[in-house]
């Protein structure tokens, strides 16, 4: 699958490379996205984010509400 044909469900994609990060010891570090199988056999994508704290949190509850299973 190429980039321009990832659904990730808010548009089509506009950009993709390195990001211009300000977070950490090194500002504008490089994202590195790789696929992964979770404990279940399921592919995904791991996407490394650097987020300010408070918005990390705030991040953090909104992926584990929609990851939930019900």
């Amino acid at each position: 699958t190429g980039f321009k044909s990832v659904d990730f469900g808010w548009g089509e994609a506009v950009y993709g490379g390195p990001a211009k990060g300000g977070e950490g010891p090194i500002p504008g570090v490089t994202n590195y996205f790789s696929r992964s199988k979770n404990g279940k056999g399921e592919e995904g994508t791991v996407v490394p984010i650097s987020l300010p704290k408070d918005a990390m949190d705030k991040f953090h509850l909104e992926v584990e509400g929609l990851t939930a299973e019900i």
